[in-house]
């Protein structure tokens, strides 16, 4: 059980980091076509 914890909460962690690396890659786009 405790295992199956740690296992989501890593998961969690990575969506979240993919989520502001897309926001980040975003961001550059635009700085680009400015």
């Amino acid at each position: 059980m405790q295992r199956y914890r740690w296992k989501s909460f890593f998961v969690q962690l990575s969506l979240i980091g993919n989520k502001k690396m897309n926001v980040g890659l975003k961001v550059e786009n635009y700085l680009l076509y400015l």
